[in-house]
């Protein structure tokens, strides 16, 4: 993945916030982690406080949380496994 200081992420299916770790390590502006799962977003939240933006959502309805619909990054970490097989 390119360079993403500076960058606001979203990180789509987040799981337990792995990926959110090296994110926040690599100094983006602003992280958003989604999950379809309460329980990976409570995980995330205990991690990372207030340091990042998380929220449970079926994104199949989309993204409400993002009210001025944008971001730099979109990370849909469930797609590149995908694509690896």
């Amino acid at each position: 993945m390119d360079n993403v200081e500076g960058k606001d992420v979203i990180d789509i299916g987040c799981g337990s916030g792995v990926y959110a770790e090296w994110f926040m390590k690599e100094s983006v502006n602003h992280l958003t982690c989604t999950d379809i799962s309460e329980e990976m977003i409570a995980l995330v939240k205990d991690t990372f406080g207030n340091q990042i933006s998380a929220y449970a959502q079926d994104i199949s309805k989309g993204l409400p949380a993002e009210s001025d619909n944008s971001a730099d990054v979109l990370f849909v970490p469930w797609y590149c496994i995908t694509l690896r097989i």
